[in-house]
């Protein structure tokens, strides 16, 4: 993982985006992440519980609420357009 993360052609790492409150109620699947073609969807803490890798039909159903954080891996440049349209993010890995 470090390897991959530390890639020099394809710089890449691993970010906490905290559900705002204006996104709160909606869908992981009405976020729309898929305009984003270098996100990756790790996982979901939701509640107390984790969802990792959820699958596109969990997408659809599970309702994010705003203390539901998502860990996505991303480049840099499209972590920059993630804050853009969620706000600040927490960098956990690839530093």
């Amino acid at each position: 993982l470090t390897v991959m993360l530390r890639n020099q052609n394809r710089n890449l790492c691993i970010e906490e985006i905290p559900i705002p409150k204006k996104n709160a109620g909606m869908t992981l699947a009405n976020l729309d992440l898929r305009r984003f073609p270098n996100v990756l969807v790790l996982a979901v803490k939701h509640a107390e519980d984790w969802v990792y890798n959820p699958t596109r039909t969990l997408q659809l159903q599970l309702q994010l609420q705003d203390s539901d954080t998502l860990i996505l891996m991303t480049t840099p440049e499209e972590r920059k357009e993630l804050e853009k349209q969620f706000g600040s993010m927490k960098k956990t890995a690839g530093d």
